[in-house]
């Protein structure tokens, strides 16, 4: 797959393919913000030890010190493609805050829609989100 020269640019040279924290998609972490993952994840993992199997889950599915070819290609773990992509060919990329997220189209699609119902009128939400947020004079 081909990552967008903005992502790439964000990524840096060496990154990790891992999973999305929901367990759900594949994730591109810039290597410091994979290495604080890991942080956040052990830090719960001395409240709960369950934590550890998510660890070695994340861990299963974490390809370290990975780069792009110089056309901005990225060659992805079979093993990945098959679990959480279903080996689709179509695929889509977006910008999740602190990592890339990748998903089958028709999930992203799937998705777009969802927000749609949801959110009819994004402005209107929001603008309702602000008022409620001012404190009141009473």
């Amino acid at each position: 797959m081909i990552i967008p020269a903005n992502f790439r640019d964000a990524l840096g040279d060496r990154f990790v393919v891992a999973l999305t924290p929901d367990f759900q998609n594949v994730a591109i972490y810039p290597m410091d913000e994979w290495l604080n993952q890991q942080d956040k994840l052990e830090a719960l993992a001395e409240l709960d030890a369950r934590v550890l199997k998510l660890i070695e889950q994340f861990n299963k599915y974490s390809y370290t010190d990975c780069e792009t070819d110089q056309q901005g290609r990225l060659l992805l773990p079979q093993k990945m493609r098959a679990k959480y992509l279903d080996n689709c060919r179509e695929v889509e990329i977006s910008g999740a805050k602190k990592y890339i997220r990748i998903l089958k189209s028709e999930a992203g699609a799937a998705e777009d829609d969802t927000f749609r119902t949801e959110f009819p009128d994004p402005l209107a939400f929001l603008a309702d989100v602000q008022r409620s947020a001012r404190p009141r004079n009473d």
